[in-house]
């Protein structure tokens, strides 16, 4: 986060690649959903760390960032900018870059707002939110065709509003994520999704009460999925679905955090675990899932086994100083 507002360009840019060069930087490879980790970061810090000074810090950089990002607006406040749902399997095209990128838009208001609060600039915190609710209305607008569908029906599209929570239109976020699954059903649990859809669909999926279907997709033996990275032996992720670039990169690397939240159930509700809920997901056909997090107050074990008349037993364990919220 120090490179990246140190780097900040005057404008308030930010580089999609720290340090950066020529060919990566303000000139290719930014857009909001690369940028967003300056809004991401602050927050993941706040919650597993319990780390609230560096977000505090770091809000200057956020205002200089929403300023550069109202100059590359509409007048709704939508953007369309750098890139979106980046590798998409089998070679189609990602989902418009403009309904992620405004998702993105509408996220960093709410962040912004939320850390204007905590530096106690409380008029600054309503204009950020007065501006996400003027980019939800225009998203909604813009994208929204009714009857749980978004743009096209593409999944990423569909994931979107559900994943930013508070984005889909009022009332229909049970309808749009029946549609998801429906897409991912009639795909056969295989991937039809690129770099931002590997995260949102997964999470919203298990959100909805879907967590057997997102885990038929990261364990797709076929092309495009998961397991095809591992059929000759190959233990990291690749850069692409169909393999030919990286064999070693971070792209779609999700899985393993959504599992610790929605199969084993490690749900932290207050800064620095102080607080978490478990909610595991037993999934069809699989006999066990342990996991375990070194939070800042000490180990927190959680997941189940199946006993021998196949029902889960839970497993569950804090240290001292955590409360614990069984259930949704």
């Amino acid at each position: 986060l120090r490179m990246m507002t140190d780097t900040q360009a005057p404008n308030g840019a930010v580089s999609c690649i720290l340090p950066h060069g020529s060919n990566f930087g303000f000139r290719w490879g930014s857009g909001p959903a690369w940028d967003a980790l300056l809004f991401e970061l602050p927050r993941c810090l706040l919650r597993f760390r319990g780390d609230e000074a560096t977000g505090r810090a770091t809000y200057p950089a956020m205002k200089r960032y929403l300023a550069f990002l109202a100059s590359q607006a509409d007048a709704d406040g939508l953007v369309d900018w750098g890139l979106g749902d980046w590798c998409c399997a089998n070679g189609k095209q990602p989902v418009a870059t403009r309904l992620t990128d405004s998702a993105y838009a509408w996220f960093f208001h709410r962040e912004a707002a939320f850390w204007a609060e905590r530096c106690g600039e409380r008029d600054e915190a309503a204009r950020y939110r007065a501006g996400a609710d003027r980019i939800r209305d225009a998203f909604n607008r813009a994208f929204y065709r009714g009857d749980g569908v978004y743009l096209n029906g593409e999944q990423t599209a569909l994931a979107a509003p559900l994943y930013f929570r508070g984005l889909c239109a009022d009332g229909e976020e049970r309808k749009v994520a029946e549609r998801l699954v429906e897409a991912v059903r009639a795909f056969d649990h295989k991937v039809d999704y690129g770099i931002l859809g590997s995260k949102w669909i997964p999470r919203v999926l298990a959100e909805y009460g879907y967590a057997d279907d997102a885990w038929k997709l990261m364990t797709q033996p076929e092309l495009p999925g998961y397991q095809w990275f591992f059929r000759d032996g190959e233990d990291t992720l690749w850069e692409t679905w169909g393999g030919g670039s990286s064999h070693n990169h971070i792209m779609f690397g999700d899985p393993s955090a959504w599992a610790f939240e929605y199969v084993a159930g490690i749900v932290p509700l207050e800064p620095g675990f102080r607080k978490v809920a478990f909610r595991p997901n037993p999934i069809d056909g699989v006999e066990s899932f342990v996991a375990t997090h070194r939070t800042p107050l000490g180990e927190i074990r959680a997941g189940w086994r199946r006993g021998k008349d196949g029902s889960p037993q839970l497993v569950f364990s804090a240290p001292p100083g955590v409360e614990v919220v069984k259930g949704r």
